[in-house]
């Protein structure tokens, strides 16, 4: 009889599968379970943890032993990056560690992944702002919109509807003078004007007419 629906890739001697009743589980290398198929959602490892769902609907962490090294009491959260994890239940979001300590308040509205080690907030205000691994604001909670890093710069919309950039350590290393903004690619973005007109710019804000 066949035992599995799907059996996954294997990564590091586990993989992680879903039997017929659609539960999620992990496998060793030889076939032995090493978490039963008993969530209704698993992630696969990352940093030597799986977010898994519960019966209750419910968000944990497992090892990869099997064991629910965080309980599943979560509302929402993500996947462990640079050793935090977002999460989320009715008092905010925050950040657990690998061992499953809140190390970083829920106090947040919502909460990104880390990259970088920085991690991008918004708060009750509906406003973003940057965080490092420890919790330290680096850019307050000021912006209406933050974007991923990429390059080292990170798309920031301020409260005029105008755009620019920050940069890793949170400074606005280009001002928000623009009507839009792309990402930073081998070092040049795509802006534009409030009169409307096109420009290519580099981190030394020199503006190029986009052709």
């Amino acid at each position: 009889m066949i035992k599995y629906k799907i059996i996954g890739k294997y990564k590091d001697g586990i993989a992680r599968v879903i039997n017929r009743d659609g539960l999620y589980g992990f496998i060793n290398s030889e076939g032995d379970e090493t978490c039963p198929c008993k969530y209704i959602h698993s992630t696969r490892f990352s940093e030597g943890r799986a977010l898994v769902k519960d019966a209750t609907l419910m968000y944990g962490f497992i090892d990869q032993q099997g064991a629910e090294v965080v309980a599943c009491r979560y509302n929402q959260a993500g996947e462990f990056q640079e050793g935090r994890a977002w999460v989320s239940n009715e008092e905010g979001s925050g950040f657990i560690n690998l061992q499953g300590e809140e190390v970083i308040p829920l106090k947040y509205r919502r909460a990104d992944s880390f990259n970088a080690e920085k991690a991008i907030v918004q708060n009750n205000d509906e406003l973003w702002g940057v965080i490092d691994l420890q919790g330290k604001e680096i850019v307050p909670c000021r912006y209406k919109q933050i974007l991923k890093f990429e390059e080292g710069m990170a798309r920031v919309e301020n409260d005029e509807w105008l755009w620019g950039y920050i940069n890793l350590q949170g400074k606005e290393v280009i001002k928000c003078n623009y009507t839009y903004a792309s990402d930073f690619k081998n070092g040049v973005a795509e802006v534009q004007t409030l009169g409307e007109y096109d420009f290519k710019i580099d981190i030394t804000v020199t503006e190029t007419p986009y052709e």
